[in-house]
């Protein structure tokens, strides 16, 4: 089974009202503006979905048009960033399973190598965390998103329940600093 048959045989749940986005930091976009400081005004953009060319095929319509929907229900993008928005996690007996849009809102193409990646609480407790090589998810396009799905290895992941509605995943920048 491809990638985007197992995000919609694995998916939970849709409701992204309470996922946060990241930006390309790893800070979350709401209340980042220090205090006493005008919040700069940003410009968003629309992403179109990019699936990638060796699952493009087997993608039926209607999963297509899942996605579509599940990447406007998406808080949305700032130009010139790069974010990952979770789609659904769940254990399994090989550690964390985690599907998400790799979202590039660069005019320009982005290929992913090594990359670390970590999965929060909405209070920022840590629940797993790995650097992945993507370079498998190939080159995504400007201005669009692509789905991707990896596995947290069971040491890599530190609690044993990840609620459908308490989790999100980012670039784990502070990993890649140490």
């Amino acid at each position: 089974m491809g990638v985007i048959g197992k995000i919609f045989k694995g998916r939970q749940s849709s409701d992204k009202s309470n996922q946060a986005e990241y930006d390309s930091s790893g800070k979350e976009y709401e209340g980042q503006k220090n205090e006493g400081e005008a919040a700069p005004t940003q410009e968003y953009v629309e992403l179109r979905l990019s699936i990638h060319p060796e699952e493009d095929a087997r993608t039926s319509d209607m999963e297509r048009n899942q996605l579509e929907q599940e990447l406007k229900d998406c808080k949305s993008i700032k130009k010139n960033d790069i974010n990952v928005s979770g789609i659904y996690a769940f254990r399994t007996d090989e550690g964390l399973e985690v599907s998400f849009f790799f979202r590039n809102g660069l005019e320009r193409p982005v290929m992913l190598k090594e990359t670390p990646l970590a999965v929060i609480s909405k209070d920022g407790k840590l629940l797993a965390r790995q650097e992945f090589d993507l370079t498998d998810m190939g080159e995504v396009e400007g201005l669009s998103a692509r789905p991707w799905r990896v596995h947290f290895d069971p040491k890599n992941v530190f609690s044993e329940n990840v609620a459908p509605d308490d989790w999100a995943i980012i670039f784990d920048i502070k990993s890649k600093e140490k």
